[in-house]
């Protein structure tokens, strides 16, 4: 697995966060069943880019916490089965020529959210940046908002429109934007003892995505990974 880590702000986070993101992805891969080695590309900048991207991909014209750019697009999310003949068929748009790696996508998370949200939602920034990279993951695997008014669940911002849903259609050019309302009231905090939060953000993350609370995620995640 290759996780490509751009620091591209000079606003600072106090944490490891290689650590945080390099062990998130690794069990998002794990969980979904990914059977191919795979790398992504994750960047993390400040407000006023994520504001530009933003705006040129979604044309939102407001900063946001991460985006998501998958490469992929599935029949049914983390569905490798069914892209067999694809990826035999077009090896050189999925596949690292290099690595051979199944390259999933990018994502994009301002550190400036990172930090305003952890404040405003009372916890971490370790779970907070664990939160937001666990999310955009499911992106990267073709999970995606089930409808507009599941939506609205996920969303913070009003001034999303009625198309920002629809990344699927084309998800090499469109990001899904992750802004969520806050989920306390799901997980019981815990600042001292981070390592066990990592199993609820990846559930939480994945129920406030789908918009269900039928969705699983804890059983298969380390007890210790941040």
């Amino acid at each position: 697995m290759t996780v490509n880590i751009e620091y591209e702000t000079d606003k600072k986070l106090e944490l490891d966060y290689e650590d945080i993101i390099n062990k998130v992805i690794d069990e998002a891969v794990s969980y979904e069943k990914c059977p191919y080695e795979v790398e992504v590309n994750v960047t993390l900048t400040d407000n006023e880019a994520i504001h530009k991207i933003n705006n040129e991909f979604r044309q939102v014209d407001s900063a946001t916490d991460v985006l998501s750019f998958p490469m992929i697009d599935y029949e049914t999310p983390s569905d490798f089965d069914s892209l067999e003949e694809e990826f035999d068929t077009n090896t050189e748009d999925y596949f690292n020529p290099d690595t051979g790696e199944l390259m999933l996508g990018d994502i994009v998370v301002s550190v400036e959210k990172v930090l305003e949200q952890a404040e405003k939602y009372g916890h971490t920034p370790t779970r907070e940046l664990a939160f937001l990279v666990a999310h955009s993951m499911m992106h990267l695997f073709g999970y995606d908002h089930m409808t507009e008014e599941e939506a609205k669940v996920i969303y913070i911002d009003n001034s999303i429109n009625d198309d920002s849903n629809n990344s699927s259609n084309n998800p090499s050019k469109t990001p899904a934007n992750d802004n969520r309302q806050d989920d306390n009231k799901n997980i019981e905090d815990n600042k001292e003892n981070e390592e066990n939060l990592l199993p609820s953000i990846l559930k939480i993350a994945l129920i406030v995505l789908l918009g269900t609370l039928i969705v699983c995620y804890i059983n298969p995640f380390l007890n210790n990974l941040l």
